[in-house]
């Protein structure tokens, strides 16, 4: 027999080697389409992630629509009012509802896919959280950016028409100035030492423009002891919002009315879909409204003391944006779409050569042109070749003589709100200059204690240097008002903000 030679160690290991490489290059491999599919998976997400915020359709969070506000921070519960809960989360929502679960909250809860195209959704509901159930409240598709919590400036990508979007910054500039408005009420409720009318006014468009209504956590007893203050002095005086009996207390008296019509509007606007709305509130917005429509002059515009004599573009953009309100509330009030078709023809006349818009006659003022586009846009065409001349008047002017700097010998607050405003509902590369200048001159200019400082430039009425405490409050609320302008309305006009799509097709 022959003898069997044990193999060596060496020999074992490499024979086991051999018998185990068809096992390793099956491990590699498998192992190796684990990673690549992976990474597939992965890729996709985050392109889904990426592509969300920004593309034609999103889906809230769950965790943006499970958290109900409850106001623990009322201050006072001597002070009543039977006021409105600030709504949690602004997604526009369709009409299908999910029942609340066990992992859900009390609140309505809504599935949703978001339509950035705001031009084609007339309708908008968004859920509003109260301490023990839920309700949904339809909201006007106008004013839907402003209840956006997970950073409002965002949306729509700098409000949709080229523009950068507002940013932490321009955010953080808000609630240091509501903070400080906050901080400076009256204690009555009012804002000011004079002309409180236009200043409460001004101070509660601040408010709103940011959703915040009279539950609101950290703003609702401001916004309660101001509305407080509007219907109580606003009823004494059978609805004369320049808070006089007789007259209108000179030239500021309809200035008064119109802010603080406009802002009695909107709060009414966003409240009258819940079961909390207040009809003094109605009751006394009527009768304002009603003021403004029976003092329209035979040329479309509005006048000192609203003797109907003349008309003044200034005095005019305020009662267009009561009128606005008023159109927004969907109320028919009478008069009030009559009174803002008749306003158009009158912004027609006053339009001057190198399209800008003037005082009492046609010239070309920078200070006035953003009154008359942003009216015009609202009640008329987007695209009318007159509004077009004036972006591009108020381009001009901006990239020369009137630079927008706030300490500038021209500095104009009163024209930078509604150029502002302007701007952003004409959109492309005009929003997008106009965008790039104002947001980094307006936060930067911001005092440390979140008001704004005193100007070089007089402005309008004065006010930009006044050193008081009614001129500061006129700093703030307007740059306060600029900087909302990313979400307080979106780009939009009549046909927009409501069930009306009858002008899409020509927009």
């Amino acid at each position: 027999m022959n003898s069997i030679t044990k193999p060596t160690t060496l020999e074992r290991i490499q024979r086991h080697l051999a018998e185990a490489r068809f096992f390793a290059f099956s491990l590699l491999l498998h192992t190796a389409l684990v990673i690549i599919a992976s990474t597939i998976m992965l890729i996709r997400y985050n392109m889904v992630e990426d592509i969300t915020p920004t593309g034609d359709w999103e889906v809230p969070h769950q965790d943006e629509r499970d958290n109900p506000v409850v106001d623990e921070h009322i201050k006072d519960p001597s002070v009543k009012f039977d006021g409105h809960p600030k709504p949690s989360s602004p997604e526009i929502v369709s009409r299908e509802i999910i029942q609340p679960t066990a992992r859900t909250s009390p609140s309505a809860i809504v599935v949703v896919a978001v339509k950035r195209n705001f031009e084609q959704l007339p309708a908008i509901e968004i859920p509003v959280n109260m301490p023990l159930h839920g309700v949904i409240a339809k909201v006007p598709a106008a004013m839907a950016g402003r209840f956006k919590k997970d950073g409002r400036g965002y949306i729509l990508g700098g409000n949709g028409h080229g523009g950068k979007g507002g940013t932490p910054i321009t955010e953080e500039g808000v609630l240091r100035g509501l903070r400080w408005l906050r901080d400076h009420q009256n204690k009555d409720g009012s804002w000011g030492d004079r002309n409180q009318g236009a200043m409460t006014g001004l101070a509660l468009l601040s408010f709103l423009g940011h959703g915040e209504l009279c539950d609101s956590a950290e703003f609702g007893y401001t916004v309660n002891l101001a509305m407080e203050w509007v219907i109580s002095n606003g009823t004494k005086h059978q609805g004369r919002l320049s808070m006089t009996d007789n007259g209108w207390g000179g030239n500021g008296g309809v200035y008064e009315h119109g802010i603080l019509t406009y802002a009695l509007g909107e709060y009414y606007a966003m409240t009258k879909e819940t079961p909390r709305k207040d009809e003094r509130v109605l009751e006394l917005f009527r009768k304002a409204i009603g003021y403004i429509v029976e003092g329209q002059g035979a040329d479309g515009g509005w006048m000192y003391n609203y003797d109907k004599t003349a008309s003044d573009t200034s005095v005019s953009g305020w009662q267009v944006q009561a009128l606005k309100a008023a159109y927004l509330c969907e109320l028919k009030l009478p008069g009030v779409n009559e009174a803002l078709d008749r306003s158009v023809k009158n912004f027609d006349r006053v339009q001057g050569p190198s399209g800008g818009y003037g005082y009492r006659g046609a010239e070309d003022r920078y200070s006035l042109t953003g009154v008359g586009a942003l009216c015009k846009m609202f009640w008329g065409e987007k695209r009318d070749m007159n509004v077009k001349r004036a972006i591009e008047f108020i381009r001009v002017k901006t990239a020369g003589e009137h630079p927008f700097q706030y300490q500038h010998e021209r500095g104009d607050l009163y024209a930078w709100y509604y150029h502002t405003q302007a701007m952003c509902m004409f959109g492309d590369v005009a929003w997008h200059e106009w965008d790039a200048k104002f947001s980094k001159e307006i936060t930067g200019a911001q005092s440390p204690d979140g008001s704004w400082p005193v100007m070089r430039a007089p402005g309008h009425g004065n006010l930009q240097r006044e050193a008081a405490i009614t001129g500061a409050v006129y700093r703030t609320t307007m740059s306060i008002l600029m900087l909302e302008t990313y979400y307080r309305y979106l780009p939009t006009n009549r046909a927009m903000i409501s069930n009306d799509t009858s002008k899409l097709a020509r927009l």
